[in-house]
């Protein structure tokens, strides 16, 4: 009757009962993204908004059951 999911893929969301839908993000590539465009703008390079879309997955579990 009823479907959760989670965000972020948190290392407790595989153990919890049921197990939990989840989407995990690349932290790392996040990261790496953000730094760069700190510095780009710190040296007056990058002025403009700058969007990025780095790859996600989305882990099905048991908390998401599969319609009948």
């Amino acid at each position: 009757d009823m479907s959760i999911s989670g965000f972020d893929d948190i290392a407790s969301a595989r153990y919890m009962s049921p197990p939990l839908t989840t989407v995990s993000q690349p932290a790392e590539a996040m990261g790496v993204c953000a730094c760069e465009a700190l510095l780009q703008k710190l040296n007056g390079k990058n002025t403009k908004k700058n969007e990025q879309i780095l790859e996600h997955k989305f882990i099905v579990r048991e908390s998401t059951p599969a319609k009948k």
